[in-house]
């Protein structure tokens, strides 16, 4: 008999724990190619199984130009002559998030030219004789916290791709920032960064965002290697991608499983009986 007594201590814990609440993991995927781009690019978002989407596009690709006098001289005779000079301000800026011949979704930023072919990349531009780089990102914002699992490509070019992923807390500070303040910014932006390597075939890549598991974030850039974001080699100045589909997770808290009170009775009766069985046993 004395055995029955933490038995049903035992069996009252394992009844009792059915109320804690445990945390789910909830995946999803958000294949970009299966919507409309007017869906993908709409600033309300689109609904991914209930979770809310929207997509934008950065750029640091913002500059200055201004007109300076320089003189000119050719043999005998130096006469001034009016020239145009652009500073690099590496500042980020919005771009354009377009749907790039059916293979995903690239940036034209606002140095580009609207015929050009577009891609997300890390190429620079010469403007007026001064290089300027340029660092593409598109910003998936979640009406919840998620965690970006796995990247698609649509297309990429080809050998020695890399990608650069950040969750950040807040979308308000990117604007007129740079890549290197987002990740110094831990007060309001509090930005967790790594790179990735691309793999697999041209048209059909995919990044594994596995050192990133335990982030979740409202807000993730996802766009050129950036060694800012994290240096795992390569080059950052030769990468071009079209991004096809993302894979995400969230966490998922269930209400509280009740036990039925009738049960709930049953069992306090029999704890109850057991006790006074056990104090007759012993007068």
């Amino acid at each position: 008999m004395k055995k029955l007594i933490p038995l049903f201590v035992l069996f009252a814990l394992h009844v009792s724990s059915l109320k804690a609440e445990d945390t789910l993991v909830k995946e999803y995927s958000y294949d970009l190619m299966s919507h409309s781009s007017s869906d993908v690019l709409n600033p309300l978002g689109i609904d991914i199984d209930g979770v809310n989407v929207t997509l934008s596009a950065w750029a640091d690709t913002a500059t200055s130009s201004q007109t300076d006098v320089q003189w000119q001289c050719r043999r005998w005779a130096c006469y001034p002559r009016q020239v145009t000079v652009t500073h690099d301000l590496d500042t980020v800026e919005s771009a354009t998030a377009q749907l790039v011949n059916g293979w995903g979704y690239g940036i034209r930023n606002d140095l580009e030219s609207r015929g050009s072919h577009q891609t997300i990349d890390n190429y620079g531009e010469s403007i007026n004789g001064t290089f300027v780089d340029s660092f593409e990102y598109l910003l998936f914002s979640f009406d919840s916290e998620v965690n970006i699992s796995q990247i698609d490509f649509g297309w990429h070019a080809g050998y020695d791709q890399q990608v650069s992923v950040v969750s950040i807390a807040n979308s308000a500070e990117i604007e007129s920032a740079s890549w290197s303040s987002i990740v110094s910014n831990q007060t309001t932006l509090n930005a967790i960064s790594a790179s990735f390597n691309i793999v697999g075939s041209q048209n059909n890549g995919s990044a594994n965002l596995q050192s990133l598991s335990n982030t979740y974030s409202n807000y993730w850039l996802v766009g050129a290697y950036n060694k800012t974001f994290g240096d795992i080699g390569g080059h950052d100045y030769n990468d071009a991608f079209k991004i096809s589909s993302i894979q995400f997770e969230s966490k998922l808290t269930p209400p509280p499983r009740q036990v039925s009170e009738p049960g709930a009775l049953a069992l306090m009766s029999l704890g109850l009986g057991l006790v006074l069985y056990r104090r007759k046993r012993r007068v």
